[in-house]
């Protein structure tokens, strides 16, 4: 027994001197390889003055931008989140004086600052909407920001977007400077510029501060007069359903019925019926989709709401009529009130040139007593 427990533990001996070498030296090997690698300096490319310079003037950002925003609103948005932005500073550095102090450490400095309200980012809000177009080489060894943008007075549809290229150390190098003149408009590489973005909208111009808007309490008051007129004809075959049904119920409760209260009955239920279908239809009708389509290439026309894109000199409001030739629909279920309009802009001069199709929800306020 003794000895095959000895032998036992000599082959384990063995193998604990063979597999634990084997184990542990591939995994060091791995440690050792990442530090190396990971604590190699990046190989950084020369760039001379003349080559930054040439490569900075030849960024063309994009000069025209397709969407929803305008420029009047994107101008706005940008002013005033970074106003909001300083005053979010401002307060801060107001709730802490003692940052005014030049005997305070940096330690107690730094950990106030810690709390800080971030910054405005000027390029960040800006790419979301401009792009620099950047290839692969500028974009790895040009430090590119967008900086301010402004109004262009002569064209609402225009921004001046502003903007700085400096040399991107992380992996190039250039002549020598001082480290406090790197990344400076101080340094040699450094290049300023201003070019236009055109933002040209692709929808109708109905958000606030529009024509449309401004003018929508005025236009709400005639669609809702066209909506109430269809609503009276309902009212009035509501009259008709209810006069029907109590002639119905007089006609059932009769005991002893002949043949012809049986056909009248069954007259009576058929008016019921087409009465209820007629109602149901009101909201459905072409005379009702064309009036209401009426009103609305009307307000659009008058309020120069047309997308810039589908100018209304080229192009002409439409219908988008479907399978169901339903192109206008009113939900007055549940209080929801929505008027759905479907259109779309078909050229004056080649009408086989047209947008794809849009819709546009109205959601009407109606007092109680104007229903």
């Amino acid at each position: 027994m003794k000895n095959k427990k000895s032998r036992a533990r000599k082959i384990s001996e063995i193998l604990t001197m063979v597999l634990v070498p084997a184990i542990t030296l591939p995994a060091i090997g791995g440690a050792i390889y990442y530090v190396v690698k990971n604590s190699r300096s990046i190989q950084k490319e020369f760039w001379s003055v003349e080559q930054f310079k040439k490569a900075a003037k030849s960024i063309k950002i994009q000069s025209e931008v397709i969407g929803k925003i305008e420029a009047e609103a994107l101008y706005k948005d940008f002013k005033a989140q970074k106003l909001l932005s300083e005053k979010k500073m401002q307060d801060f550095l107001n709730s802490h004086p003692e940052l005014k102090d030049n005997n305070i450490s940096s330690y107690k400095k730094s950990k106030i600052l810690k709390n800080a309200p971030k910054l405005f980012d000027s390029h960040e809000f800006i790419s979301r909407y401009v792009d620099n177009f950047l290839d692969f080489t500028k974009t790895k060894f040009l430090d590119f920001k967008f900086v301010d943008l402004e109004k262009d007075e002569r064209d609402s549809k225009k921004l001046k977007i502003h903007f700085e290229v400096y040399l991107n150390y992380t992996y190039a190098n250039g002549s020598f400077e001082l480290a406090k003149i790197r990344s400076t408009p101080e340094s040699k590489y450094y290049y300023k510029s201003t070019q236009y973005t055109t933002f040209l909208s692709n929808e109708l111009k109905t958000s606030p501060g529009t024509l449309f808007f401004n003018n929508w309490s005025t236009n709400e008051k005639v669609i809702k007069k066209i909506i109430q007129k269809y609503q009276l004809i309902n009212k009035n075959i509501d009259k008709e359903i209810i006069s029907k049904t109590e002639e119905l119920e007089i006609l059932l409760n009769k005991e002893d019925k002949n043949s012809e209260d049986i056909n009248k009955i069954s007259q009576v239920e058929l008016e019921i019926k087409e009465l209820k279908a007629k109602k149901d239809e009101t909201f459905k009708t072409q005379q009702f989709q064309e009036e209401v389509f009426g009103w609305f290439s009307d307000v659009i026309n008058k309020t120069e709401a047309y997308p810039d894109i589908y100018k209304k000199e080229e192009y002409k409001i439409m219908p988008l009529i479907n399978d169901n030739n339903q192109y206008v629909s009113w939900n007055f279920r549940k209080r929801l009130n929505e008027l759905t309009i479907r259109f779309k802009f078909v050229n004056i001069k080649n009408p086989k040139i047209e947008s794809y199709g849009s819709i546009k929800i109205f959601t009407l306020e109606f007092e109680d007593g104007e229903k």
